[in-house]
């Protein structure tokens, strides 16, 4: 683990993942240093004054506004340091040609289909030690 935490922004309208980072905060408290927003306005806020390095972005794709995507794709491109993973609620709502038009072959953007609270957690340390 790095010496100094990196922080996860979490941006989950729906809850999914902030479910999922309740029960890796139990078993991994070095994990636990994350901050989670509601909307896409407050993911450009948190990031715009930040400091810190984000070491990844959660997002689940399937946004009820249809936006998680595209405002990942954005945010990518504006923060060429970030890890982001995108959480999706199954496989068939993966448009691999949109996936390649947002992201290309990057190892910096990872899809996660339906995760555990064990697999998020192993991606997270992955990414955050990466």
């Amino acid at each position: 683990m790095p010496s100094t935490p990196a922080n996860v922004l979490v941006w989950d309208e729906n809850g999914t993942v902030s479910a999922l980072l309740k029960q890796i905060e139990e078993d991994s408290p070095e994990l636990a240093h994350y901050v989670v927003v509601g909307t896409s306005a407050e993911l450009e806020n948190a990031l715009t004054g930040e400091t810190g390095t984000y070491a990844a972005i959660i997002s689940p794709r399937k946004m009820p506004n249809g936006t998680g995507l595209d405002t990942a794709g954005d945010v990518w491109i504006r923060y060429p340091n970030l890890q982001i993973l995108i959480v999706q609620d199954d496989e068939a709502s993966i448009d691999a040609l949109d996936w390649t038009r947002q992201f290309g072959a990057s190892d910096r953007a990872i899809p996660l289909i339906r995760p555990s609270a064990i697999t998020l957690r192993h991606v997270i340390s992955a990414l955050i030690t990466k």
